[in-house]
This record gives C-alpha cells, sequence and structure tokens, in this order.
C-alpha cells in the first residue's frame, strides 16, 4: 500500500463543509483483500488503536466498525478510520469520514476525514 498524495484542505471545498484531510492510496497487492483474509490483522489494529472499537459505522451503531472488521471490509476503509482515531486522539474532533474508488484506476482510493461535515 503506497500514499500516492496527502493534502490538507481549508474550509469548505469539494470533499466537506469543514477543512478535511484527503489521501489517495493505491493498495496494490492488498486491493480486494478483505480484513477477514489477514491472520490476527483486526486484533492487533484493536490492541494498537483501542478507540476504534468504538466507531460508529453508517448505521450509527457502536462498535459497529469492530463488527465490520470482523466480518471483513477493505483497508481503503481501514485507513479512513485509523486517520479518524489518530485525529481525535491528537484532540482534533474529528467525527466523518468517507472513502471512494479512484474512478478509472483500480486499486486507488480517496480517503477522507473530516470535522463534523456531510461529504
Amino acid at each position: 500500500m503506497q500514499i500516492l498524495e496527502q493534502r490538507f484542505l481549508r474550509g469548505p471545498n469539494i470533499h466537506a463543509d469543514t477543512p478535511c484531510l484527503l489521501s489517495v492510496l493505491d493498495l496494490g497487492d492488498l486491493y480486494g483483500v478483505s480484513t477477514r483474509e489477514l491472520p490476527q490483522f483486526n486484533e492487533a489494529l484493536l490492541q494498537l488503536l483501542p478507540s476504534l472499537a468504538d466507531h460508529l459505522v453508517p448505521t450509527g451503531q457502536p462498535g459497529g466498525f469492530a463488527q465490520r472488521l470482523r466480518e471483513g471490509t477493505y483497508l481503503a476503509r481501514v485507513v479512513e478510520h485509523v486517520c479518524l482515531g489518530l485525529q481525535c486522539l491528537a484532540g482534533a474532533p474529528a467525527s466523518f469520514g468517507r472513502t471512494r474508488p479512484v474512478t478509472g484506476t483500480p486499486g486507488q482510493y480517496r480517503a477522507g476525514c473530516a470535522t463534523f461535515s456531510i461529504w
């Protein structure tokens, strides 16, 4: 996995109404690999960043992200949640993220983390 680009977008932009961190990722060999397929990955991630266990998913249920890890989610989504978790631990009120594929480029994704906004 490589981070191809990372930008901090100040103020309202096409991705969020508030400032956000935007990353462009290339998953490389990990494209299409689910967290369910990586032995001990989920346990190690939650041990390193225990606050991720409480992250919500779009349904709004607490602990939903940990459940998604166990069921199997893709690594671009994991990067999004790690970004949110690290920002919160650093004292930034990050509360919303979104990950979308880069059109026409399989294996590349835009992952963004914003503060109290809607994409």
